[in-house]
Parts: structure tokens; sequence; C-alpha cells
């Protein structure tokens, strides 16, 4: 017990500590019985540190709104860093405020075991990609009727992760365009815009051709009379 409050008092002191060559115009009550809790995001921040960051955050303001803030500051290095502070001592400046012993809490939470939340960090990891295969069809148009199938990406995934058993690990560079486009050809959900990939990638891979009516071809072909039946 006296190692827990010694170790409490010592952060407490640190977080209190206003750090050199560091610019604040904030409120005066900062670094006197406010303070950093030591719980960030930055604009490099993966998926983790964001689902981290916003579960920890919004339960602590949830339970205590008055006595926590989040500041933005910007860093040479790293951008811009969204930074959880709190009341860390009460008025007397001496008696340690429980909303800073909570979020020294869900520090050790994280110690001990990174994720603050299993189902949080899921569905911020299913978000994201989402996001990252929208940003893959901007970079590689053609291949997804993306009007025609809305979901595509939900579905996308499924397939990749379900039917195909390759799981999302950007990091490592998984799952790599090949998979992502043989995933929608096994949905179907082939463009016509991009007929000339689709078939280039159907005999690399000795696959059948999807089927196009003269119609969709000539959309994207000047060259290709538009015919009606």
């Amino acid at each position: 017990m006296n190692n827990y409050v010694e170790n409490i008092e010592k952060y407490a002191k640190m977080a209190t500590k206003k750090p050199e060559d560091f610019g604040y115009w904030g409120s005066d009550d900062m670094f006197d019985t406010w303070g950093f809790t030591n719980i960030d995001q930055n604009r490099d921040s993966d998926v983790l540190e964001k689902a981290n960051f916003k579960f920890i955050t919004e339960d602590l303001m949830g339970s205590f709104p008055e006595d926590y803030t989040i500041e933005t500051y910007n860093h040479w290095a790293v951008g811009s860093v969204d930074r959880l502070v709190c009341r860390v001592y009460e008025e007397d400046r001496k008696t340690i405020a429980l909303p800073f012993v909570f979020a020294m809490e869900w520090l050790d939470k994280l110690d001990d075991y990174p994720v603050a939340d299993e189902d949080f960090y899921g569905t911020m990891l299913h978000i994201d990609n989402i996001e990252s295969l929208n940003f893959w069809a901007d970079i590689c148009p053609g291949y997804v009727d993306i009007k025609k199938y809305p979901d595509w990406a939900v579905e996308v995934i499924y397939e990749l992760e379900v039917n195909m058993n390759i799981e999302f690990h950007l990091d490592s560079g998984t799952p790599k365009d090949e998979d992502i486009i043989q995933a929608i050809y096994n949905l179907q959900y082939w463009s016509a815009e991009g007929y000339t990939k689709w078939f280039e990638f159907c005999d690399q891979n000795n696959l059948e051709r999807p089927v196009f009516s003269v119609n969709e071809i000539s959309k994207y072909n000047p060259n290709q009379l538009e015919m009606e039946f």
C-alpha cells in the first residue's frame, strides 16, 4: 500500500511539472492543480492507440466531466498531439484528486494488457479496414463497381478473412493487391470500367473472364460503338 501511495505521489509531481521549452497559453490551473495523464494519441497513432485513447477518455470523462479535458498540441516531430489532461490535486495542492488516480489505474491496466476494450478495438479496426479498402479503390480505380455494390468493402473483408483466410495486417503488407482483386472477382463485384484490367488479371491467373455486355464496355471504350438491343 505504501508503494502504491508513493508511486501516485511521484506521478502527480511529474504530471504537474511543465516540460522545458513547452509553450502553454491555456488555463492557469495547468501545472498547478492540473496536469498530464500520459494518455495521448498523435498523427501517427495506429488503430490500437486510437481505440485505447477514445475508449479510455470517454470512460473517464463520462464519470468526471468537469475534471478532464482533451487538449491538442503541435509538435515538430509527430504533428498534432491529443492529450488527456485532468485535475491532479485538489485545491489545497496536497490532496491527490480521484480522477488522476483513475487515470493512473488505466495506465496500469494497459501495462498488464495493451487493449482497453476488445470489442471497441475490433469495431474501430473494422472501420479502419473499410476506409483502407475505399482508399485502395481510389488509387486502383476500375476494379469494383462501387455504385452498384455500396457495401462492397464489408463483403470483401468477409471474403478475405473468412473464405480466403487472409487477415488485414497492413503493417506487414497484407492483403496484397492481388488478394483484394481476387476477392472482388470471387464476389463478382467487377466493374466494366476496368474490363481490360479484369481480362488481363483473369488471363494471368487462368480464370474465366467476366462477361460484360457490349453496351457496358462501350461506355469506357471510345473506339467501341454503342449498340442497342
